[in-house]
């Protein structure tokens, strides 16, 4: 099974083989944290914000900043879980402790946070403490507590909410719970994972071929409390909560050490790279101008680093901030919270008001793992440090390549050996160009000027198993010429009409995977 609107391929980095009954315990280790008041029943998350869960209300929190941003309105007395489908947050709801129990599903609308009833179960047998969609049906779970823990029962729904399965835990699983009962649970893959109240901990289960109880596959430590979960579907991580601390916590499956960057992740071998983002419609070198490249299938994306007065990495292409904010002046003179206080959006297009500078961290927690980033540094060896250490830790070496001098490739190389670098020293159109790249051993080059290239330029670069970019051509015809000479991935702003260009080259829209 898996989780409808989500490939499969979002869950290879956290899911793990089950071919044993009791699996080893495998380490999840946090990823980020921020405090929300809110967190005491569960969280999810949706590409822009993050939703914590008490039990009458939901916060709706910017998923980069951690500012709340809203609280829900609408009658609640008991929400459990959230789950994010077609747009719009279900939970789970009762009225537990009280007798008969009655649950219904709840819906919030996340853009006017309106609670309203979304279905309405009556008293069902149990209290609902989570629901899913996967692969066609609804997935409730009803919880019994105390003695009555081992009649947790979990049911399958078809769209007329007719019952097609009911399921019981295994008493090895139950006995691990205390006095309470289930809390959260999602699919991943074939395998089901549940939390319970307090423990940090997760249990794996699968369906059974035969009968009706569901087969336990093991435990795992993870640093978020029992509680309600999600898939993050930016990130393809877990979130969920510190109910005792009131945090919202995202974690990864850790992974063993390595000293290569990750190469099991498929990579565009051409493609479109989007300058700035997609720079025509969207103001540049902004999180919203790199979410529409996303959305457009855009196979790279270009963007430009600086360096702020306090040494935090920003994305600015020029050295002022005159044509591209509301601000005046150089950006080395600002401080990152000073700049964080600019309109980035409006000299566009009104629709962007408050659009803010992003920094290089918050670019690359939004990108998919399989888009080429193209990092273009505006500065030298400091910088390049620097952002080599971030790209390192943010694990997306095997993706990102440092357009930089020889000097700053040589600063990056020295944090860390496997960064990639595209070469711009005396960047240029010419054979010159072409075999300095190729002494300095560099992954890509970017070919610069003219309305043509060379075929012997890529003929010759392929044969180093160097990439080649093209900077820059924004219509059809030169489009088109560029990848018949052989280039890989030339930077347009006006990416869909560009895009439209690579699609009669046989090239297909990137369809991001996320991990």
């Amino acid at each position: 099974m898996k989780l409808i609107g989500l490939s499969l391929a979002l869950f290879t980095s956290i899911t793990c083989g089950h071919s044993s009954l009791l699996a080893e315990t495998v380490a999840w280790q946090t990823v980020r944290e921020f405090a929300a008041p809110e967190a005491i029943q569960a969280a999810a998350a949706d590409e822009q914000f993050v939703y914590a869960v008490a039990s009458r209300e939901i916060a709706k929190y910017d998923r980069v900043t951690g500012k709340k941003i809203a609280i829900s309105t609408g009658d609640a007395k008991h929400l459990n879980s959230g789950f994010l489908w077609q747009g719009k947050l279900l939970c789970a709801h009762s009225n537990y402790p009280q007798l008969p129990e009655r649950s219904e599903i709840k819906v919030l609308d996340p853009n006017t946070m309106q609670l309203s009833t979304f279905h309405d179960f009556g008293n069902y047998g149990g209290s609902l403490v989570w629901v899913i969609r996967n692969e066609g049906h609804w997935w409730c779970n009803f919880a019994r507590y105390g003695k009555q823990n081992a009649e947790t029962f979990l049911t399958k729904f078809n769209d007329n909410w007719e019952e097609q399965g009911r399921w019981t835990y295994p008493e090895s699983m139950i006995r691990h719970l205390g006095n309470y009962s289930l809390s959260g649970g999602l699919w991943l893959g074939e395998e089901l994972l549940v939390t319970g109240h307090d423990k940090q901990e997760l249990y794996r289960l699968r369906l059974p071929e035969t009968g009706s109880v569901l087969e336990f596959l093991g435990r795992e430590e993870v640093p978020f409390t029992g509680q309600g979960f999600a898939v993050d579907p930016v990130s393809g991580r877990l979130v969920g909560i510190s109910r005792a601390e009131r945090k919202v916590i995202f974690v990864k499956r850790a992974k063993p050490d390595s000293k290569s960057a990750d190469s099991s992740v498929q990579m565009p071998t051409r493609g479109i790279c989007a300058h700035r983002g997609a720079s025509d419609s969207h103001p540049e070198n902004t999180l919203s101008a790199f979410r529409e490249a996303i959305r457009l299938g855009a196979h790279m994306i270009e963007f430009d680093v600086a360096l702020t007065k306090d040494n935090k990495l920003v994305l600015m292409h020029d050295t002022k901030l005159d044509r591209t904010t509301n601000g005046k002046g150089r950006v080395s003179d600002f401080t990152l919270a000073e700049l964080k206080q600019l309109d980035s959006g409006s000299w566009k297009n009104a629709r962007f008001k408050g659009e803010q500078i992003p920094t290089l961290d918050e670019a690359l927690a939004i990108m998919p793992e399989n888009i080429w980033l193209n990092v273009h540094l505006k500065g030298g060896a400091k910088l390049a440090e620097e952002v080599t250490e971030r790209i390192v830790a943010a694990e997306r070496l095997h993706q990102s390549f440092l357009a930089c001098s020889q000097a700053a490739a040589e600063a990056a190389k020295s944090v860390d050996s496997r960064i990639q670098i595209c070469n711009m020293e005396r960047q240029g159109n010419s054979l010159k160009y072409v075999n300095e790249t190729i002494a300095m051993q560099a992954e890509f080059i970017q070919l610069y000027g003219g309305n043509t290239v060379d075929p012997a330029y890529p003929q010759q670069l392929r044969k180093h198993a160097i990439r080649i970019n093209y900077c820059c051509a924004n219509d059809a015809e030169t489009i088109d010429a560029l990848f018949k000479a052989g280039v890989e991935f030339p930077l347009v702003d006006r990416l869909e009409p560009m895009l439209t260009v690579a699609d009669s080259h046989g090239i297909s829209r990137l369809k991001p995977v996320y991990r």
